[in-house]
């Protein structure tokens, strides 16, 4: 058993990758952050295992074989060698160092069938590569499934080749399809320990071993329903009757998993859920598919809380920002856009364009983002919502025109959305409703928000 802890920061391996900081480990291994010194420094990670006594050579091999596979969603590995650390011959491995894994977060709160979603759609596609190399990843679970900025990986230096003969390990068992007991693993033992690990990122019971081999599938009616189907594939005890890799992604391309839900707005008071660098990914999506729609989103800016207004899409000038007054009764629905096929109100489109005199924001309500929830953003969360506004320049209905990755942060954002006032357009000299977009965008360090008005 490893016995690696914080006392050996300091020292160096192999004399040139210095043991920075602990990060932690198993009763196996070690992880610590070093320096990796490959055309120039970078922050890489150092992993320690024991020597296993007459099989050392063929760890190392392993390492050397994943060391030549290269694919976005997976993390590099740079070296590989023996070393001796406190009289112990041991293993050790450089890789990329993650900015933090799925465990992580799971221990806090399950994901939404969105992140969800689009974490599985990195994870498929690193997988399809392993396979089709002819190797196998060995150990699909959350605490392999790692994060670098916005870009989901899988950890690399479990990867072995396909029905190489491999143990169970203490305490993973869980993760292990039945045919794993006979020490064969192939690519159908990674799909099921996929599919075990997305049951627990939805926050539903794990089956046991028992359950699975007489196809117990009770536990799926606590899954969302597009997920059931792919859980089930993954989940059958027989490996020749699961679900491969593309008829994964292919159920993952034609079910509705992105349909958005239906959010209420923010409760006072209410604690919020801390968000992770996931999120990003599902971010970068709507972005892409803002652009390709021709959708212009904000520009950032270097001070936070800072507030944009616009007049059309073509912008106007900034107004002076009213500083935001306390909120109603938060939990007081209001009414919701109709959803047809224009996406606004016949009454929004009676308006004549002749003697049309522009409205404005005159209070614009940002959202109060608690420090740790917006530490745990990574890149840009974005939120659209879509308000229609009274001649008295109230909003009288909301709808997300974009809810964004995150429940919470669109929760935020549909409650600040409610307290914005405008003066309201007018035609020929009297006022009429109109109807706006809300554009919010929340990273690490800022929240902006910007009003387009989209009808008269």
């Amino acid at each position: 058993m490893i016995e690696v802890q914080e006392y050996l920061q300091g020292q160096v391996v192999d004399g040139r990758f210095p043991l920075v900081q602990y990060l932690g480990g198993t009763e196996h291994s070690a992880v610590f952050l070093t320096e990796y010194a490959g055309g120039k420094n970078q922050r890489a990670a150092i992993k320690l295992v024991e020597a296993p006594p007459g099989n050392a050579e063929t760890q190392l091999i392993r390492w050397r074989l994943a060391a030549r596979l290269s694919h976005p969603h997976l993390l590099r590995i740079f070296e590989m060698d023996r070393c001796e650390l406190d009289n112990a011959a041991m293993l050790y491995v450089v890789m990329d160092c993650a900015d933090e894994n799925l465990s992580d977060i799971l221990r806090e709160r399950p994901l939404s069938p969105l992140e969800t979603r689009d974490s599985l759609g990195p994870i498929l596609e690193a997988l399809s590569y392993i396979h089709s190399k002819g190797f196998v990843h060995g150990h699909i679970r959350p605490s392999n499934i790692m994060a670098i900025g916005d870009q989901v990986k899988l950890s690399s230096d479990g990867i072995c080749r396909i029905d190489e003969s491999v143990g169970l390990q203490s305490g993973q068992s869980h993760y292990c399809a039945p045919e794993r007991a006979l020490g064969v693993i192939s690519p159908a033992s990674d799909v099921w320990s996929l599919g075990v690990t997305l049951v627990e990122c939805l926050g539903a019971h794990l089956p046991n071993a028992e359950q699975s081999s007489r196809e117990d599938v009770s536990f799926l009616a606590n899954l969302p329903a597009s997920f059931r189907t792919l859980v089930r594939h993954c989940l059958n005890p027989d490996p020749q009757r699961r679900w491969n890799v593309a008829e994964l992604k292919a159920r993952l391309q034609r079910d509705p998993f992105a349909e958005q839900e239906v959010i209420t707005p923010v409760r006072q008071n209410e604690s919020p859920k801390k968000r992770y660098v996931f999120t990003a990914l599902t971010a970068v999506g709507l972005i892409v598919a803002a652009i390709l729609l021709g959708l212009a989103l904000p520009n950032h800016g270097p001070n936070k809380g800072r507030i944009r207004s616009a007049g059309r899409e073509s912008g106007a000038e900034g107004l002076k920002v009213v500083p935001a007054k306390a909120q109603g009764s938060s939990t007081t629905q209001i009414p919701r856009l109709d959803n047809g096929s224009s996406g606004t109100s016949p009454a929004l489109h009676s308006a004549a364009p002749g003697g049309l005199v522009r409205g404005e924001a005159v209070h614009r309500q940002l959202p109060d983002v608690p420090r740790d929830a917006s530490s745990t953003i990574w890149g840009t969360v974005r939120v659209r919502v879509r308000v229609a506004v009274d001649t008295l320049g109230n909003v009288v209905a909301a709808n997300f025109d974009s809810a964004g990755p995150s429940r919470y942060f669109a929760r935020l954002s549909m409650a600040a959305a409610q307290g914005w006032k405008f003066n309201p357009p007018s035609v020929s000299g009297k006022s009429v409703p109109s109807e706006w977009v809300i554009r919010f965008a929340y990273t690490k360090n800022e929240t902006e928000a910007t009003g387009v008005e989209q009808n008269p």
